[in-house]
């Protein structure tokens, strides 16, 4: 009589874009939802997604670390590691902005209107303005 033993030593395959990603806007990191693993025995490996952040702000701005596992059956573990890194470096734009104005001394001073501003990533962009008064202006009590 003759025994044969049968090892699965062999990890699971991970297939996919594991490429490291860098984008301005959360939305724009993918879903990574392309990922597949096969396997030689088993038809079903467990696969596990894990998200460290090694920083992140109030911005919405950060850099993570993904790792993709996969497990079979026997215990054979593969993963892969690749950063994501989001970063807004684009300036809103403001919209209708008006050109600037040279007054007389008598010219009354236009109020100051609400503008809009457009942004890549934020969809409400909080707009303030400032004056500048360059000159002096005359002393209302003294005539």
């Amino acid at each position: 009589m003759t025994l044969y033993f049968v090892y699965d030593s062999t990890p699971p395959v991970l297939e996919g874009d594991f490429a490291d990603v860098n984008v301005e806007c959360p939305e724009d990191v993918p879903t990574f939802d392309d990922w597949t693993v096969s396997d030689n025995c088993d038809s079903d490996p467990v696969v596990e997604t894990n998200w460290e952040y090694l920083s992140e702000d109030e911005c919405g701005n950060y850099e993570a670390i993904v790792t993709c596992s996969a497990t079979d059956a026997c215990g054979n573990t593969s993963s892969t590691s690749f950063s994501v890194i989001v970063f807004d470096q684009t300036n809103p734009i403001l919209l209708d902005v008006p050109d600037d104005l040279v007054l007389d001394c008598d010219d009354d001073v236009p109020a100051a209107e609400d503008y809009n501003a457009t942004d890549n990533c934020d969809e409400n962009v909080s707009v303030s303005f400032s004056e500048e008064i360059i000159g002096d202006l005359p002393d209302p009590e003294a005539t």
